[in-house]
């Protein structure tokens, strides 16, 4: 007997948006808002029942209401901001949003709560357990595994919104590969006191730097960083709870020892460079354009101001000049850099950074403003970073000055730190370009696993 071909449905929509997570979702509340008929498109709907992004800062925020999303209802908690406990001895440095809040909520509660917004949306078609298995021009190909068909929509425009493994990509014949960086621990802490209710804690001297924020009232999220160096055994829970439990405040104690005991939602993490954006009248969004290292929290608020610029854009190329967050991606980067490595310029570099801003409210500001995308100026991130190198430049000059070290030993280190300088002195060349920077970066990230920056 012949095979039977399964039958083919076809649709028409002006925006076919591929995926519905957090940015697929807000894309097609944005577009919705402009009138347009919108198919989004869940290949996997239960995929959000899985530890990731969970948090979103001032920006993110004040585009979803700006959307008509109700913030009060879609987080579960507020932030106001970050508290870093430094691995120096020294007093935790507070750095606090200078006016508005962020959220915080369960990741697969936030991304139901904005795909229920999206499927009330006038001119919002949605299609669960629909994967994408080909692009054609301006027509998405789909197995839906519901019915066992084949359904097609043709649009005037598609957004690859699919994630950092995003197929749509895949599909345009971008490069893939990512730089890893580290495994991370997803631990729900129940019933823990934060030493700084409201804001997001991030504690250096593991492994790599501890993330904590809470999602409810009674649990805190934990995301506890294991680089790519460190072998398989450090992911065991015994070493997970020896390894963070003297850096996390000793009254976390109890409720660490206790998430450890139950399985370990582990997720890994990289670098890939926000340089493509897409092609033609097929665009991507959120981490389908890159990432950076979950420890400043800002995928998924970089995920929705990408929404709302694709919905609001004319062209690709206006697209991609609104969404240039390459400070905030820099920022990120250099920051997991410097709290994550052991080597001695990046113990410099970290304790530099920390005095400076123990020493600055308005560098406290500048920082977040920098992290948080709401400041995307190269020559303040680049200000920002020399300042802090400065402290460190300083601090060698008054040890050598004093005899604790000598000047040939102070020149030797000093050319170890220029390696993390050539990030901010590009931005101050005539002809600054962001992806020359990148490159740097990607340079320096792909040494991560060795330990140490060398200068290039």
């Amino acid at each position: 007997m012949p095979t039977l071909a399964p039958t083919t449905t076809s649709l028409e929509s002006d925006i076919a948006i591929v995926g519905a997570g957090p940015t697929g979702a807000t894309a097609a509340i944005a577009f919705a808002q402009r009138g347009a008929r919108v198919t989004l498109i869940d290949g996997f709907p239960g995929a959000a029942k899985r530890f990731a992004g969970e948090w979103i800062h001032p920006p993110g925020v004040r585009t979803l209401r700006s959307l008509g999303v109700d913030i009060d209802s879609l987080g579960a908690r507020r932030g106001h901001g970050l508290a870093i406990f430094a691995d120096d001895g020294g007093d935790p440095v507070c750095l606090p949003y200078e006016s508005e809040f962020g959220v915080a909520r369960l990741h697969e509660e936030l991304v139901e709560h904005l795909r229920e917004h999206a499927r009330g949306c006038a001119g919002v078609t949605y299609l669960p357990q629909h994967v994408f298995s080909r692009l054609d021009g301006h027509t998405v190909e789909l197995e839906d595994r519901a019915n066992g068909r084949r359904v097609t929509v043709r649009a005037g425009r598609i957004i690859g919104a699919d994630g950092r493994s995003s197929k749509v990509r895949a599909a345009l014949g971008a490069p893939s590969r990512a730089q890893e960086l580290s495994y991370l621990a997803g631990l729900e802490l129940v019933d823990a006191p934060l030493p700084f209710e409201g804001l997001g804690q991030v504690f250096l001297g593991g492994p790599g730097p501890a993330f904590l924020y809470r999602i409810d009232d009674r649990r805190v999220r934990a995301c506890l960083d294991v680089p790519v160096w460190h072998p398989p055994g450090a992911r065991q829970k015994d070493a997970v709870y020896r390894a963070f439990r003297s850096v996390l405040s000793p009254q976390l104690d109890q409720a660490l020892r206790a998430a450890v005991e139950r399985p370990i939602a582990w997720a890994a993490t990289g670098f890939r460079a926000r340089t493509f954006y897409g092609r033609g009248d097929v665009w991507l969004a959120g981490d389908a354009i890159g990432h950076v290292h979950p420890l400043s929290g800002v995928g998924i608020t970089l995920g929705v101001m990408d929404a709302a610029a694709a919905a609001s854009s004319t062209s690709l190329v206006a697209y991609r000049r609104e969404r240039d967050a390459h400070v905030a991606e820099l920022l990120a980067s250099v920051l997991y850099l410097a709290f994550s490595r052991k080597d001695a310029s990046a113990l410099r570099i970290r304790h530099g950074l920390i005095r400076m801003l123990r020493a600055s409210a308005a560098e406290r500001s500048r920082t977040m403003r920098l992290l948080t995308s709401d400041d995307r100026a190269e020559t303040s991130f680049a200000d920002a970073f020399l300042r802090a190198s400065s402290h460190v430049v300083l601090g060698g000059m008054g040890k050598s000055a004093a005899g604790r070290q000598s000047w040939s030993d102070w020149g030797r280190t000093l050319r170890q730190d220029v390696a993390w300088l050539e990030w901010p002195l590009r931005a101050f060349l005539p002809s600054a370009d962001p992806e020359r920077a990148r490159g740097a970066l990607e340079r320096h990230t792909a040494s991560f696993g060795h330990g140490s920056v060398t200068a290039s």
